[in-house]
This record gives structure tokens, C-alpha cells and sequence, in this order.
């Protein structure tokens, strides 16, 4: 973002949410975005969605591992994109393996070439599902401090990897 305008609207519904949480016993992941949770109960237009079903366990959506799938595709971004920050305009073209960046409305642009030569995206290739991993032991140990000042019904929301 431009320095200066650095203002996101995104940022009052955080200052909104945590306002809420001060005022609000929230005790558990289920009383923030449970059926009848904090967020839940907000406006109609907010709909948590938690990455496991809290009874069954089931997950409603999977993670995939986007950046080994296009590691090989790219040229070594961590060189081409120096500079990345004073960017402010930048076009991505159809058919081309280049970018174009300017720093600003009206000044010129340059060219990046970001893709390898002679790359193919296969539209039967996709990339490897990821299993998150959930609560180390050492986190788990934290949380058990916590355990003392939360009600029973709460309790395996701090021991389990919800």
C-alpha cells in the first residue's frame, strides 16, 4: 500500500471484533464462531466458517501446498521482485512471462520476467493436499495453565486441536 494510506477496511471490523470480544464472556473457539457464537450472531452477512465441524471433527475445507506446486515455474522470485514495496501500478499479461511495474500512476514501466523459459501449467496436475498438523505438544502444555480459568463445557477446546 502506499505510505500514507495505509487505512484498510478491513481493520474496523477487527477493532469492531475486539470490542465485542471485551464486552463478551467468550470463553472458546465455540463461543466466538459457534452456532450461537459472537460472530455467528453478528450481522446476517458474517458466516464463520472453522476449519473442523466442532462434534465431528470433520474438515469443511483442505489447504493445498500452492507454493511447491509453483516453485518450478517461476524464475527465483526472491531476485526478480527487489523493489516489490515502491511498486504501485503492475500489469500481468495473457500470453506473456513478463510483468510490468511502475512506481507510480504516469511513470514508465518496466518489465520482469517472472516465469521459466519453456514452462507448461498442466491442467491435470494439481497440488499436494495438506494436512494441518494441529496443536504441538508444547502449545497443548501452554494451553492447560488456561484450563483453570475456563468453565467445564470449554475445557477440551484448550486440549484439543479444534
Amino acid at each position: 500500500m502506499i505510505v500514507g494510506h495505509t487505512k484498510f477496511s478491513p481493520d474496523a471490523h477487527f477493532g469492531m471484533i475486539k470490542k465485542k470480544l471485551q464486552q463478551a464472556k467468550c470463553q472458546s473457539i465455540c463461543d466466538l464462531i459457534g452456532e450461537n457464537g459472537l460472530i455467528q450472531a453478528s450481522p446476517s452477512s458474517n458466516r464463520a466458517i472453522c476449519y473442523k465441524e466442532f462434534n465431528s471433527q470433520i474438515p469443511n475445507f483442505r489447504w493445498y501446498d500452492w507454493k511447491a506446486f509453483i516453485a518450478d515455474k517461476f524464475k527465483d522470485l526472491n531476485k526478480k521482485l527487489k523493489g516489490l514495496s515502491t511498486w504501485h501500478v503492475i500489469k500481468i499479461g495473457n500470453e506473456s512471462n513478463f510483468i510490468e511495474v511502475a512506481e507510480a500512476i504516469g511513470k514508465p514501466f518496466r518489465e520482469i520476467n517472472v516465469l521459466n523459459d519453456f514452462m507448461i501449467f498442466n491442467a491435470e496436475e494439481s497440488p499436494k493436499m495438506l494436512d494441518p498438523t494441529g496443536i504441538s505438544s508444547n502449545r497443548l502444555q501452554e494451553l492447560a495453565y488456561f484450563e483453570q480459568f475456563v468453565d467445564h463445557n470449554h475445557k477440551k477446546f484448550l486440549s484439543g486441536n479444534y
